[in-house]
């Protein structure tokens, strides 16, 4: 039922939406006095065209569920934020982006509730999970083993002073590591690491938490990711986020971007220059570049021939990609002409673009939905202070990778088999029911 409580909450959500889109379109004009070689080139669409833009952010906004208590939520306002909004402000202020994108994208963000109505009769299947101490020796003994092999391949020491020099260490890591090796490592940091701070959290067994964030630091120095090193920090702050704000925590982590967004462009405003090396940082990179790149690939792809997952596990045993180099490499090297060896990145949206063209709005559709009712499913009547920086930790990189490689080399999928055999009743969101 639709009560007043929930149409004010609705409301207040569609205008922090856009307070934001306003915020990062002033960002845009502003970066584009100075990034224009960069691609960041403001040349307005007719004020029709803007105004339905924002209609779309509007609509889409109205149809975002950020409740707490499904943890795939997240996943799906953090896609909402950080690739439906900045897409628009692409779209809205440099006429050379093409409209395909931008509207495909609202098209499947209207789609997605549907299909997750239709899928949400799997929540009653349920599978048998272990007991507590079960579940303790089993994430234990993944972990000895994972970290034993890690020490027997590179020994144990800690290069500390890689923190300066990450590319040089990266270099020398891929020279060193084979295929089999890397997942490894990348499975350990980002999801049995994370995995075994948040059960440490939990059950308040802080010495533990204390040893995984060594273990963060360890693996930082071998490969020189800096991902390796905030990953368990980040749980921690998102368990203790998840604990205090409970059923608020989506709508705390929106109020909490959008005013971050705004201070930072009232900052910027009242300084003698365009734009901080926050601002750059936090806003051109994070948040506009990943929407450009987004165009970039839809831009490619939608006149040369389409990748069919081909360069993606287990696809490429099967099929043969038309292009020698990466995609991120053909993508970086067509567009990003001022800098040599530019690897951009596409997110989910783009990469399934550059892979099946238009039909990866209805298959995106499809799938994510798909995967949160998994994830959801997993997470039935587990501790949500576990299962959302869980499911967020290892979803997060969806901005800026495809789906394959989220669930396979960043591991998304092991963390949704390892949710799906976390005890369960330990501790849910209450509702507090209105008695007006």
């Amino acid at each position: 039922m639709f009560t007043k409580s929930k149409l004010r909450a609705s409301l207040i959500f569609i205008a922090l939406s856009l307070v934001y889109r306003f915020a990062l379109d002033i960002f845009f004009i502003q970066f584009s006095r100075d990034f224009a070689y960069y691609g960041l080139i403001y040349l307005p669409r007719s004020s029709l065209e803007i105004i339905c833009s924002y209609l779309a952010v509007i609509i889409a906004s109205s149809t975002i569920d950020y409740s707490t208590n499904r943890p795939s939520n997240s996943i799906h306002l953090m896609l909402f934020l950080f690739c439906f909004v900045p897409t628009s402000v692409h779209y809205s202020l440099n006429f050379n982006m093409s409209w395909e994108p931008f509207y495909g994208l609202f098209t499947f963000f209207l789609f997605v509730p549907i299909i997750r109505g239709i899928l949400s009769g799997a929540k009653n299947i349920t599978l048998p999970t272990l007991r507590l101490k079960q579940y303790s020796q089993l994430i234990s003994l993944v972990l000895i083993l994972g970290l034993g092999l890690i020490v027997w391949q590179y020994g144990f020491s800690f290069n500390i002073s890689s923190i300066t020099d990450v590319y040089d260490q990266r270099a020398e890591f891929k020279s060193v590591s084979g295929k089999g090796m890397k997942y490894i490592v990348q499975w350990i940091a980002n999801v049995i690491n994370v995995v075994f701070v948040l059960w440490s959290l939990v059950n308040r067994k802080y010495l533990f938490a204390g040893f995984s964030i060594l273990l963060s630091v360890y693996l930082f120095s071998l490969g020189g990711h800096k991902s390796f090193l905030f990953v368990t920090p980040l749980a921690a702050v998102l368990y203790g986020l998840v604990k205090f704000f409970r059923e608020d925590f989506n709508i705390a982590l929106v109020i909490s971007l959008v005013v971050a967004v705004v201070f930072v462009l009232i900052y910027d405003l009242a300084s003698e220059r365009d734009y901080s090396l926050i601002s750059s940082l936090f806003i051109r990179r994070t948040i506009l570049l990943p929407s450009q790149i987004y165009f970039y690939y839809c831009d490619y792809f939608s006149t040369h021939e389409v990748n069919l997952f081909s360069q993606n596990i287990p696809i490429k045993f099967f099929v043969s990609s038309p292009y020698d180099m990466r995609i991120p490499d053909i993508i970086g090297q067509h567009y990003f002409h001022h800098k040599d060896d530019v690897y951009a990145n596409g997110n989910v949206f783009a990469d399934t673009y550059s892979n099946v063209g238009l039909l990866s709005y209805p298959l995106l559709a499809i799938v994510l939905p798909c995967l949160y009712s998994l994830i959801d499913w997993a997470a039935q009547r587990k501790h949500l202070a576990f299962t959302i920086p869980l499911v967020f930790m290892t979803s997060h990189v969806l901005l800026n990778s495809g789906i394959i490689v989220t669930l396979i080399t960043h591991g998304l999928f092991l963390a949704i088999v390892l949710l799906a055999f976390y005890p369960r009743n330990l501790w849910r969101i209450k509702k507090v029911v209105s008695k007006t």
